[in-house]
């Protein structure tokens, strides 16, 4: 039965050990892009009126980014810009979850090779490839990570009702 704790405890170890402390982020902050964004880090922008502009950020201030698509740098300023998004590849999370969905597989070798008087080393072999195949299918799918958007207008919308006897109303919207 000991045998059987040591790959929850080493699982357990891996992911209370490389686990990250999540920060929150003022995503409404534009000057706070200066100190997240690198040169060269692949970008997707999206404009006030809704257009997606991908490119690679060459240089950004306090009041505009440049980047550079395949037709040559463009400058955006803050004013135009809705949503500023980096491209990332976040493998840790996939071999986490990769370990974790084989800890199982692992218990069930570990414990048929201890019972069958066979070497208990082979039963760590689920775990590896459970880990590969998380790292290599997070690798593979990369997401955007969203930097900085720019908080939603509020408003108020007023349109008139009219039903079939006569009468009369309003339908009032609010967005916040």
């Amino acid at each position: 039965m000991k045998l059987c704790i040591l790959p929850i405890s080493l699982g357990l170890t891996l992911v209370v050990g490389l686990g990250t402390t999540a920060w929150a982020q003022d995503k409404a902050n534009f000057t706070s892009l200066q100190t997240t964004l690198k040169q060269q880090d692949d970008i997707t922008l999206t404009t006030v009126s809704g257009d997606k502009v991908k490119g690679q950020m060459l240089d950004v201030s306090a009041d505009r980014i440049t980047v550079q698509r395949r037709s040559g740098p463009q400058t955006f300023e803050a004013a135009q810009i809705q949503k500023v998004q980096k491209r990332k590849n976040g493998v840790l999370l996939g071999g986490l979850i990769g370990l974790g969905a084989s800890i199982p597989f692992v218990i069930v070798l570990s414990t048929y090779q201890y019972n069958e008087g066979g070497d208990q080393a082979a039963a760590f072999l689920p775990m590896a490839m459970g880990v590969g195949a998380g790292l290599g299918i997070d690798a593979a799918i990369g997401s955007n990570k969203t930097l900085y958007e720019r908080k939603p207008s509020r408003t108020v919308t007023v349109a008139p009702l009219m039903d079939r006897k006569g009468g009369i109303g309003a339908r009032v919207a609010l967005k916040f």
